[in-house]
């Protein structure tokens, strides 16, 4: 997972912290992402809702796939009609 370079063999998760000068900042600091990383993990994906392509977005697919066949059927040879 995202955290697995975080994790020792024994399953301790390791923050380090050391943007201040003072112990006592650094560990407080080391707390609060903590309690992000536990705040992320706890989240749960929003499930997809399924949706129908509109009417306007099929016919516009199907002129592209008419007009791009018609752009291959002229680049072979003539005569060649099947």
């Amino acid at each position: 997972s995202r955290l697995d370079h975080r994790l020792t063999r024994g399953g301790e998760l390791m923050l380090h912290a050391g943007s201040a000068r003072s112990r006592a900042r650094n560990l407080e600091c080391a707390r609060e992402r903590l309690v992000e990383i536990v705040a992320d993990g706890l989240a749960t994906a929003r499930t997809r809702i399924a949706t129908k392509a509109s009417a306007g977005a099929r016919k516009r697919q199907t002129q592209q796939k008419k007009h791009r066949s018609a752009v291959k059927s002229q680049r072979r040879r003539p005569g060649f009609d099947d």
